[in-house]
């Protein structure tokens, strides 16, 4: 079957994304299928006369009567009538081969890069940073699938652009709760689409039909692996983050401009790209920043590590790079940043390598990337130069009410933690072994609760408890914490916000 759609696929010309190397890879494969196409046109003219023969004495026997299996390979062919690559997915795009010598999967990554790529999907757990043929393959879906979105119309996202996120089961209620404040915008709503990662996900978000969702693969490519210790030897948090930078890689080929924000991102509002793009045209990627201090920020003081100040010294664009909220501009400039960044791999944290691939090209002058404001774009990775005595950053009632005018905020960030998010996750342990908003509300850091903990002893039913308070319950007791605090402050009717805490157990 596959033979016979390659065989009479449309010869389209390479698209206008595409390198010269891409071109070149790509005629060399036209000419090839133009050689298949003319062998097979004097059977297929046969064929074709006795067709018509046919067709002409059933043709008002079957104008309405249209089989099932054929009515749903129409509303297929539907979705795939799209315009510009999605024309050549027959077998021309998306096919993982081997040129001269290395491995491609045309457009998305040339032979030019072989460290990105990896030909046994059995070793797709050592090499989290290389496309294997499952991912190539998964790209034909996902092409027809992101154009067709950015293709409906919108009021608050500008042309060909989309809002996307990624969430297996353990994720996915994040996901809803990331997104809880803008879900009924269908300007927004219509241009988001999450990337399923196993089959539970998908069968929550097609049954809850909340979002547009795509499924990676078969839904099980992920089955298996477990959170374990620290980011750097976490093999689920790594294959995950750098299946990110493979979606984006695919969204990129896919020719889309994109806003890829994680799923413990809160949205307070729908992101203006379109100002961002207006005001920036020449940028081709927009990140958010990694560490702040945002009590030094309000307060007149540096916000930032010393060692961003370095990095800036020496004209690097992406100098304090965070991969949770980046806005992707497609072009051949970031399609090569992002092979880039797969064929440096591997690295515990895979921001590394695109913030490398970023600055080797910006320093080049091919690139230009810019950060987007701190305190739009928010950034749980802060407490950065307070001073003694200093309350932490989101325990700051001067930080949480210029919190107003965010557009979003990366609550749990970092690959450690701040220390005004380890005082939230000491208060929420507090509430699960305790029950008392009351006697946890007075924790103002870890120390604390471990003093208390050391005084008060067990509680009744502490293990049933605790053992509820799992990390992805603690994630979204942050982000319920901080949202809550949003509505506070914007409700603007007195409280003090900054002592409001919300469990979330599973």
């Amino acid at each position: 079957m596959s033979g016979s759609l390659e065989e009479s696929a449309p010869l389209v010309d390479a698209p206008a994304s595409l390198t010269a190397t891409d071109r070149a890879q790509h005629q060399s494969r036209r000419s090839s299928l133009s050689l298949k196409t003319t062998l097979a046109v004097g059977s297929a003219c046969a064929l074709l006369v006795g067709a018509a023969i046919v067709s002409s004495v059933n043709s008002a026997r079957d104008a309405s009567v249209q089989p099932l299996g054929a009515r749903a390979r129409s509303a297929k062919a539907d979705a795939m009538d799209l315009e510009g690559d999605a024309a050549t997915l027959g077998g021309d795009f998306y096919d993982f081969e081997r040129v001269g010598g290395n491995l491609s999967c045309l457009p998305a990554m040339t032979s030019d890069y072989p460290n990105a790529m990896n030909g046994d999907d059995d070793r797709a757990h050592e090499t989290e940073h290389k496309i294997t043929p499952r991912d190539c393959s998964w790209y034909k879906q996902l092409h027809p699938f992101a154009q067709q979105r950015a293709k409906t119309p919108s009021s608050c996202a500008p042309a060909n652009t989309l809002f996307v996120s990624i969430a297996d089961s353990e994720n996915y209620e994040t996901a809803k709760l990331s997104t809880q404040r803008v879900v009924n915008q269908t300007c927004f709503i219509e241009r988001y689409i999450l990337i399923t990662l196993d089959a539970d996900a998908t069968r929550k978000c097609e049954s809850e039909k909340l979002f547009h969702c795509l499924q990676y693969a078969d839904g099980h490519a992920f089955d298996g692996l477990v959170h374990s210790g620290g980011h750097a030897d976490d093999l689920k948090y790594k294959q995950l983050t750098w299946f990110k930078q493979k979606v984006t890689l695919g969204l990129l080929a896919a020719n889309v401009d994109f806003f890829i924000f994680d799923t413990d991102v809160l949205l307070f509002k729908v992101p203006d790209l379109g100002r961002l793009v207006r005001e920036h045209p020449r940028t081709n990627v927009f990140y958010q920043q990694d560490w702040i201090g945002y009590n030094a920020l309000y307060r007149g003081r540096y916000p930032y590590m010393q060692k961003n100040e370095n990095a800036k010294q020496h004209h690097q664009d992406a100098w304090n790079f965070n991969s949770g909220q980046v806005f992707w501009r497609a072009s051949p400039t970031t399609l090569k940043i992002q092979r880039l960044a797969l064929n440096y791999g591997p690295h515990p944290m895979e921001q590394e390598r695109v913030a490398q691939a970023i600055n080797e090209l910006s320093m080049k002058g091919e690139a230009h990337a810019f950060a987007l404001s701190y305190d739009d774009y928010g950034s749980g990775c802060a407490d950065v130069n307070k001073l003694p005595g200093e309350t932490w950053d989101f325990g700051s009632p001067e930080v949480l009410r210029h919190m107003r005018s965010w557009t979003t905020l990366h609550c749990d960030c970092g690959l450690g933690k701040s220390p005004g998010m380890i005082m939230i996750e000491a208060r929420l342990e507090c509430l699960a072994k305790y029950n008392s908003e009351e006697l946890c509300v007075g924790i103002r850091s870890a120390e604390d609760w471990e003093k208390m903990k050391e005084e008060r002893g067990a509680s009744l039913g502490d293990q049933e408890r605790l053992k509820k308070l799992t990390p992805a319950s603690i994630t979204r007791s942050k982000m319920k914490t901080m949202l809550a605090r949003f509505e506070c402050v914007l409700a603007d009717d007195g409280r003090d916000c900054s002592d409001i805490t919300v469990l979330a157990l599973d």
